[in-house]
């Protein structure tokens, strides 16, 4: 999948989205790692690769985590 991580007024630009809360953000030379606390418990991991024109995020700011569902493969029982 191709997740975004999006201001929190920016939600609406994709067909999913859970929003949540930056916990930590480091640049690892490839991009940046971002966790995110949603606000449905969980905590995701989302890497922005450099050069993609995407907004920094610092810690403790409120996100959204977008998604198309075009970019999501259906895996099937076999």
């Amino acid at each position: 999948e191709r997740l975004r991580l999006l201001g929190a007024d920016l939600g609406h630009c994709y067909d999913n989205g859970l929003p949540g809360e930056v916990l930590f953000s480091s640049f690892d030379g490839q991009g940046t790692f971002y966790q995110v606390r949603l606000d449905c418990g969980p905590t995701a991991a989302v890497h922005i690769p450099a050069g993609r024109n995407a907004a920094p995020h610092a810690v403790g700011d409120p996100v959204i985590v977008a998604w198309n569902a075009a970019d999501v493969p259906i895996v099937t029982q076999a």
